[in-house]
């Protein structure tokens, strides 16, 4: 294809501008593209930074990437909590990624579940890379996911997070005080344009990128227990984007203590955490029957440890 660049879009880097119109396409991919030549401006290679100016013509390429095979693997343990013929709730370890990014990987917790759960291999939007995941946990965060065992219950899975009818509670510490003991905070989250792998709040200052990709965010919240200078909290998202209970609470002045990308680099608590504290700590849903499910995780051992230092 090819496309001239407008007024709107002059100044632009060449690797943001390609994944606004690719965005079903990871950020690494395409700039080891537009590395391999098949990205050009003005028929001449570029770099992924190379600033747009108005009227260059940009020819694409892309080579499509070769087929990924999703393997099953018993090493990667799996702790259910609940089961039944339509759904898998799992008790998430901490440090590890629920599905393959890019590069593709076999190490992740859906590989571990293809071997416990072979029947969900064609089930979803994605099954090739996420089958049977219709929510995620972030690498470091632990605690309770559902899983869809067949498309019906992934259907009605998928229908009630849009009708935000599936209930969240994590517990978060963060540093600091909130100022109000309860509150709402809602705003729209976009990728940063500092660091490719980060969200970021979009205000209205934002690039024609962040604007593109924006999405509204909800998140409330609850203090649970003030602890000298950190503060325990209950977070309930009411939507479900990337990072958002991190990048919300850092918005706020209230970054999580542990979070390598969010957090504090001179907080002196966090490291002796290995990962973020937050730790999704109930999930409640509703079956094929409408029955209501609601379940409970208890705090990891590691997060406990940190709440014992600061009770002390």
């Amino acid at each position: 294809m090819q496309a001239k660049i407008s007024p709107k879009e002059a100044g632009q880097r060449l690797d943001i501008w390609l994944a606004v119109r690719f965005h079903d396409k990871s950020r690494h991919w395409l700039k080891k593209e537009i590395q391999a030549g098949r990205v050009l401006i003005n028929e001449k290679e570029a770099k992924p930074s190379k600033k747009l100016k108005e009227n260059d013509t940009v020819g694409v390429n892309l080579k499509e990437p070769l087929p990924f095979k999703l393997e099953a693997d018993q090493k990667i343990k799996i702790k259910t909590v609940y089961e039944d013929e339509n759904f898998v709730v799992i008790d998430k370890q901490p440090g590890i990624s629920v599905h393959p990014a890019a590069p593709p990987r076999n190490d992740t917790l859906v590989n571990g579940l293809l071997a416990e759960y072979p029947e969900i291999k064609n089930v979803g939007d994605r099954p090739e890379i996420r089958p049977g995941i219709v929510h995620r946990l972030d690498k470091d965060t632990s605690g309770l996911m559902v899983v869809a065992r067949n498309q019906k219950a992934f259907d009605l899975l998928k229908g009630q997070f849009q009708k935000r009818q599936v209930e969240k509670k994590y517990l978060a510490l963060v540093s600091g005080h909130p100022k109000k003991n309860s509150g709402v905070i809602e705003n729209f989250i976009g990728r940063s344009l500092s660091s490719p792998t980060k969200q970021t709040v979009v205000g209205k200052k934002a690039s024609f990128k962040q604007n593109f990709l924006k999405r509204i965010a909800k998140t409330a919240f609850e203090v649970k227990k003030r602890l000298g200078g950190y503060t325990l909290i209950e977070c309930r998202p009411k939507t479900g984007r990337m990072h958002q209970i991190r990048v919300h609470l850092k918005f706020v002045g209230l970054p999580i203590v542990g979070d390598q990308k969010y957090g504090l680099k001179k907080e002196k608590l966090g490291k002796k955490l290995k990962r973020q504290f937050l730790h999704a700590q109930s999930l409640s849903f509703y079956d094929l029957e409408n029955h209501k499910i609601s379940l409970e995780s208890p705090l990891p051992k590691d997060l406990r440890k940190i709440l014992k230092i600061l009770e002390k």
